[in-house]
């Protein structure tokens, strides 16, 4: 049921730990089921390649082989501690033909000069406090959406900038423009990383017997304050999803919460459920004992909006 999901980011140690067994054994027991079929999200992102490091044809020097520009060579090596990439460089330039070494340093030259405008173009765009609000909404969006299925992934940056393209934001750089997209993607990426943070310490204080956050409609409210996301019943459903998950796997790090607790929670159940309904079914049945647990949303000054 998932449309992408990163089996990568699950820990080995987890999978004999299953606490979504209850949950669909209940759903079972009911008769709300058909036969599941287990089944693995079809999209997997990929970790994309690191490029190779560029070697330069070199064509073997004529002259003798006691070269001393390969003796001095070895003496600066031993001196400057080059690494091993710059070694073999070093070896190929004092190996080549005079007329090629020519080639090399003019071709070192403009990678240098294409390196230094980069820079300077880094050094003058930056991210408006426009734009900065909206990497804001689309990520808190991303982390509190029903349709979410991996708070980890590999390209999560990427997915939430393309959503951010397909819905024509403003002030977004050029598509390819690699040197300005690439600060927008850490700023994305960053805001990801605090927006979970926050997010799991709110879910935290809610679970205190005294927290003024205990109600889901008081969390989800809280949670979705100036965001520009409505505080809807499927967000209450996702929001008492992350909540159990918690309390199920309750000593997790943040930066493991998410992939350990999160996401191989919410794999589980779409491997356990063979269509939509029954995996609806399952998070349905979380808000409804978290409702007995923490209280009835209708009972607070909360209400749910609706939806458009």
């Amino acid at each position: 049921m998932a449309e992408t999901f990163l089996n990568e980011n699950i820990d080995p140690s987890l999978c004999s730990i299953d606490p979504t067994k209850d949950i669909f054994s209940r759903i079972c027991s009911a008769g709300l089921t058909s036969t599941p079929t287990p089944t693995l999200p079809a999209d997997m992102d990929n970790n994309d390649d690191m490029p190779a490091t560029p070697r330069f044809p070199v064509k073997p020097s004529n002259g003798p082989t006691n070269n001393p520009s390969v003796s001095y060579a070895s003496l600066v090596k031993n001196k400057m501690a080059l690494s091993d990439a710059a070694s073999v460089a070093l070896d190929q330039f004092c190996q080549a033909r005079a007329e090629d070494r020519e080639v090399l340093l003019f071709v070192h030259i403009v990678q240098l000069l294409e390196l230094i405008k980069k820079n300077e173009k880094m050094e003058l765009w930056v991210i408006s406090q426009d734009l900065d609000r909206k990497i804001v909404t689309y990520v808190k969006a991303f982390v509190f959406s029903p349709t979410t299925v991996s708070y980890r992934g590999l390209n999560i940056g990427e997915h939430i900038l393309k959503a951010m393209r397909e819905c024509k934001v403003k002030s977004l750089p050029d598509d390819d423009d690699t040197t300005t997209n690439n600060l927008v993607l850490a700023r994305i990426r960053e805001k990801c990383t605090h927006y979970r943070n926050v997010s799991k310490s709110r879910v935290k204080e809610s679970t205190a017997k005294d927290s003024l956050l205990r109600n889901i409609a008081a969390l989800s409210h809280r949670l979705a304050k100036n965001s520009g996301i409505k505080a809807t019943v499927q967000l209450y459903q996702w929001v008492a999803l992350i909540r159990w998950c918690f309390v199920q796997y309750p000593n997790l790090e943040d930066n493991e919460f998410w992939p350990k607790a999160v996401d191989h929670t919410i794999n589980q159940f779409h491997k356990r459920s063979s269509n939509q309904e029954e995996l609806n079914l399952c998070f349905n049945a979380i808000y409804e004992d978290n409702k007995k647990l923490y209280g009835d949303p209708a009972s607070t000054e909360f209400k749910a909006a609706n939806i458009d």
